[in-house]
C-alpha cells in the first residue's frame, strides 16, 4: 500500500514537471484543482481575487516534493548571498539549475551578488552556466546589467570553461550601461574583442548617463579600435552621436535639464571623434545617409555646427540619400513634418529646424563661392563651365 502511494506521488510530480516544462494547460489544470474553493469576503472585493491564496497553495503543494523544496531554499540562499547555506544545500543534492516559476524565474546563479556563492555554484559539475531566463537573457548578461560595479562576481563566471561568452551579448550590455571597469574585465576574455560586431563605440555614444564621455574616452585610447566599424544598417559610431538610448529620470530631476546635460556630453563626444584623423566623416549607411543627414534631420543645431567645422564634412553637403535628399532637404522635410505634428505625439527634443536649415543654406552658398574660385587647370580657358558645374550642386 505504501509503495503504491509513493508511486502515485511520483506520477503526480512527473505530471506537474511535464506541464511546467511545456507550459501547456497550466492555467486550466490549476483552475480545475481549485474549482470548489470558496472565496473569502476580502477576496470577493479584491482585484486579485483568490489568486494569491491559490498561488500560495500551489507553492506549498509543489514543495511537498523534496527536490522542489531544496531548490527553492537554494534559490533563496543564493539571493541572500548566504555562502554557508548554499554550500549545505548543494551537499544535500539541491539542483544548482533549479527554477520554480511560482517563486522566481531565475536560476540561483543569476540571483546572487556574492562572488563566493557564485564560485560554489560554478564548481558544481551539473551547473548550466549558459541558462537563459524568460527574456532569453543569459546569466552573464544579467550579471553585467544588474551588478555593474561587481567586477569580481562577473570574473567568476568568465572563468568557467563551458561559458558561451557571446550569448545575450554581455559585451553590448556593458557598453550600454556598465562602467569602464566592467568593459575592461570582459575584454580580457580571449573570445571577446573591442571590435565586436555589435559596435561598442556605437553603444557608448548613445548612452544618456554621466559615464558616457568616460567610456568613449577609454575606448578611443585603444589603437586596435576600428572607429569606422559598421554595425546595424551599416551605421558608424559617428552616425549614432545624437541618438538616445534608454533614459531614466530620477525623482527630483527635471527632464529638460537632464536632456540639456546629455546634449552637452554628445557635443563633447562628437569633438572627440572628429579629432581622430582616421575617422571617415563621409561614410554612408545602407540608406546612403551620412552623419550630417541624421543630425540635420534631428534638428540638432549644436551637433551640425561642430560637424560643419570639419573640412572633411564638405562633400556631405551634396550627398543624396536613397530618397534623393541632401542633408538640407532632410532638415526641411523634418521641419515640415514637425509643423503637422499632432498634439499628443512626442516632440523632437532639442530640435531647432529653422536654425539648422538656415545654417546649412549659408554653409552651402559659402562653399559654392569658394569652389567657383578653384577652377581646375584643365578648365582655365573656360571658367564658366566650372561655375555652371558648381552651381548645379
Amino acid at each position: 500500500m505504501t509503495e503504491r502511494r509513493d508511486e502515485d506521488q511520483r506520477d503526480l510530480y512527473r505530471l506537474d514537471d511535464d506541464r511546467a516544462a511545456s507550459g501547456r494547460d497550466r492555467g486550466r489544470f490549476g483552475r480545475d484543482r481549485y474549482r470548489d474553493l470558496v472565496p473569502t469576503e476580502y477576496e470577493r472585493t479584491s482585484c486579485a481575487g483568490m489568486g494569491p491564496r491559490i498561488t500560495a497553495m500551489e507553492i506549498a503543494r509543489k514543495r511537498q516534493n523534496p527536490k522542489v523544496a531544496l531548490g527553492d531554499q537554494l534559490s533563496s540562499a543564493a539571493f541572500a548571498n548566504d555562502v554557508e547555506k548554499v554550500k549545505s544545500l548543494l551537499e544535500q543534492n539541491a539542483d544548482p539549475n533549479h527554477v520554480h516559476f511560482e517563486v522566481c524565474c531565475d536560476v540561483p546563479l543569476a540571483r546572487t551578488k556574492s562572488p563566493e556563492v557564485a564560485k560554489l555554484l560554478l564548481a558544481h559539475p551539473e551547473i548550466n552556466v549558459n541558462a537563459t531566463d524568460m527574456n532569453d537573457f543569459s546569466i552573464l548578461s544579467n550579471m553585467v546589467l544588474l551588478n555593474r560595479e561587481n567586477v569580481e562576481l562577473v570574473s567568476q563566471i568568465l572563468a568557467h570553461n563551458d561559458l558561451d561568452v557571446h550569448a545575450g551579448e554581455p559585451i553590448k550590455v556593458a557598453a550600454r550601461f556598465g562602467p569602464t571597469a566592467m568593459l575592461r574585465t570582459l575584454l580580457e576574455h580571449p573570445k571577446l574583442s573591442i571590435n565586436d560586431p555589435c559596435g561598442l563605440l556605437h553603444c557608448a555614444v548613445r548612452r544618456t548617463d554621466a559615464a558616457s564621455v568616460e567610456v568613449v574616452t577609454w575606448l578611443l585610447q585603444h589603437e586596435e579600435l576600428d572607429i569606422n566599424l559598421r554595425a546595424d544598417g551599416g551605421s558608424t559610431a559617428l552616425m549614432n552621436v545624437g541618438g538616445w538610448d534608454s533614459l531614466t529620470i530620477e525623482i527630483g530631476e527635471k527632464e529638460a535639464v537632464k536632456r540639456r546635460q546629455i546634449a552637452e556630453r554628445q557635443v563633447e563626444i562628437l569633438q572627440m571623434l572628429l579629432a581622430r584623423s582616421d575617422l571617415d566623416v563621409t561614410a554612408c549607411d545602407s540608406k546612403n545617409e551620412t552623419a550630417l543627414h541624421r543630425m540635420s534631420r534631428a534638428g540638432r543645431l549644436d551637433l551640425v555646427q561642430v560637424l560643419l567645422k570639419d573640412p572633411r564634412c564638405v562633400p556631405c553637403m551634396w550627398q543624396q540619400n536613397a530618397d534623393g535628399q541632401s542633408p538640407l532637404d532632410a532638415a526641411v522635410a523634418a521641419g515640415e513634418k514637425e509643423k503637422s505634428r499632432k498634439r499628443w505625439e512626442v516632440p523632437p527634443h532639442m530640435a531647432k529646424f529653422d536654425k539648422v536649415i538656415g545654417l546649412l543654406e549659408a554653409f552651402e552658398e559659402e562653399k559654392k563661392a569658394e569652389l567657383v574660385q578653384l577652377v581646375p587647370r584643365e578648365l582655365a580657358r573656360h571658367p564658366g563651365t566650372w561655375s555652371m558645374a558648381v552651381n548645379s550642386l
